[in-house]
């Protein structure tokens, strides 16, 4: 194969001599394989060039041949340093390397090449065959996951969506081939949209690729005249929904890569897995602060004890069962050392010495996503609760079960069982409807906002001898916790009753996370009881 492309050298009078056979033999070896390669003159002169060459470098075979190739490759007034030929010339061996080279519309194509030298009549150097190896894709690859990677250690401390979509643009345009972007913020409420960032975007488009990404995509063909590409369009979701939009784009008559293409929908999954982080430690937060102020204001001792046993929160109902003030106990182990609880109830000496029989609840919470750091520790005096119903009742004799009674409140028939429900609905549209049907059924429904509110209403319904027998909560609420965020509220908060969500599509696996039961909206009367009735039995 090296001979065809050194008698392509020759002197013009000994390829004279050749037979019409011997020609079209040079013509038929060099198109035929698959690698790009090139016969250079010692001069670096382009003598053959075979079609893949012709294909990897965007030119015809004729525009190539008799140019300098650091001249047509790389775009250089003088020979690449680089140039794995000229060490193949000086050394007589193969040598290889890989180099960048340049097409007239400024694209890249990233190359191996290893250079075999040619020696021609006399053992005089004849020039040297280029084999050029196409690793384009390989390398844009290598240059996306390090892209990647580094967008992944930004968001680490990323606090705020905006701030991570910033970031995403920032790293998409990094990716050759990607010449402007920008981003749209989505209000999961109102869905207006808020411009985060954009880069080499016109101020005329702006509006353009805003109704693209309200969904209008005809909008960027049917406005005004184009001086930019066709958008790359990538929806950035949270929780299946599209809660910002990345777009991007190459200049005008440059195709955007497969690879390219795929990068950024990578930059877009990590910016959406973000966001939803961001969200999760805000409705944590938000959370942890409910349960802060339901603390607070608890009729019942409560207090909450970090990792190290150490008392971080003791509310007023504590220093009035116990006869520590807060100040006394803070940052410290309970100064009646830990509770040990057999069968719920304990023995504990308050501040004179003096003992107080207690009915204690403990559970983790975590005030950080995904670290169990606090433990909530609620005591009820059993002294107490005895001495309020004149000692007819043993100390821990649960309060019996009464129907709420009242406006929006129907008494409890048979059929309900007596069992109050409490409906957690955010304020969403879905609470009434659902408080109808189970009030129809004799069950007594109480609907509350959030899980502050709902705090109260525990606190309160404990204190009158009522109970809450079932729990109905949004998959998604409005205040963007999850129906398992709402139940860990309730259990924080005391409630032992079973809990239900209610979803507008199919729920698959909640029984692993303790979710008893699920109502579909819309609702239909009948699933809505049959439901309720399944899951009050069973805890029945």
């Amino acid at each position: 194969m090296i001979a065809w492309y050194w008698r392509s050298a020759v002197a013009p009078a000994e390829k004279a001599a050749m037979s019409p056979a011997d020609e079209n033999g040079l013509e038929i070896a060099i198109p035929g394989i698959e690698p790009g390669m090139n016969f250079i003159s010692v001069d670096f002169d382009l003598v053959m060039v075979n079609r893949t060459s012709e294909r990897l470098y965007a030119k015809p075979v004729a525009a190539l041949l008799g140019k300098k190739c650091y001249r047509e490759f790389e775009k250089r007034e003088e020979p690449c340093p680089h140039c794995p030929g000229r060490l193949a010339l000086a050394t007589g061996q193969t040598h290889e390397t890989e180099a960048i080279a340049l097409h007239d519309d400024g694209t890249r194509l990233y190359a191996r090449i290893r250079a075999h030298p040619v020696v021609g009549p006399g053992n005089r150097p004849a020039g040297f065959i280029e084999v050029v190896e196409d690793i384009s894709e390989q390398k844009r690859a290598e240059s996306l996951a390090y892209i990647e990677a580094d967008l992944q250690a930004a968001l680490v401390s990323a606090k705020n969506a905006q701030k991570a979509l910033r970031e995403t643009v920032e790293a998409a345009l990094r990716i050759e081939g990607l010449d402007w972007g920008c981003v749209f913020l989505i209000d999961r409420r109102t869905g207006k949209q808020e411009l985060v960032l954009q880069r080499g975007v016109s101020p005329e488009h702006l509006e353009v690729l805003a109704a693209v990404s309200r969904g209008e995509p005809d909008a960027w063909k049917q406005r005004g005249q184009i001086t930019q590409s066709l958008p790359e369009v990538v929806p950035i979701l949270y929780r299946g929904s599209v809660v910002a939009t990345l777009m991007a784009g190459a200049a005008v008559g440059s195709e955007v890569l497969p690879t390219t293409r795929a990068g950024l929908r990578g930059l877009g999954s990590l910016a959406g897995n973000t966001i939803a982080r961001i969200w999760a430690e805000q409705s944590r937060g938000d959370a942890v602060a409910d349960l802060e102020a339901f603390i607070a204001i608890a009729p019942v001792a409560t207090w909450v004890i970090d990792l190290k046993g150490r008392v971080t929160m003791w509310n007023k109902a504590a220093e009035g069962l116990f006869g520590w003030q807060s100040a006394e106990v803070v940052g410290r182990t309970p100064p009646f050392g830990p509770v040990q609880v057999d069968q719920g109830t304990t023995t504990v000496a308050d501040k004179e010495g003096r003992p107080v029989a207690i009915h204690v609840m403990t559970m983790p919470f975590r005030d950080v996503v995904g670290d169990s750091s606090t433990t909530l520790v609620i005591a009820e005096s059993l002294t107490a609760t005895a001495s309020q119903r004149g000692g007819d009742e043993p100390a821990g004799t649960p309060a019996r079960d009464e129907a709420k009674e009242g406006p929006g409140h129907a008494q409890a028939g048979p059929d309900a069982h007596g069992s109050g429900v409490l409906v957690l609905d955010a304020g969403e549209t879905w609470g009434l409807p659902l408080a109808r049907i189970l009030s129809d059924q004799g069950y007594v429904v109480t609907r509350c906002r959030s899980s502050f509110e709902a705090g109260a209403l525990l606190a309160g319904s404990e204190a009158e001898g009522q109970s809450i027998a079932l729990a109905v909560v949004g998959m998604i609420s409005g205040s963007g916790l999850s129906g398992l965020d709402e139940k860990a509220a309730l259990r924080a908060l005391g409630l032992d009753a079973q809990v239900i969500v209610c979803s507008d599509s199919d729920v698959r696996g909640y029984e692993q996370h303790g979710i008893a039961g699920v109502i579909k909206q819309p609702f239909d009367e009948e699933a809505v009881i049959s439901a309720v009735r399944t899951v009050l039995g069973r805890s029945g």
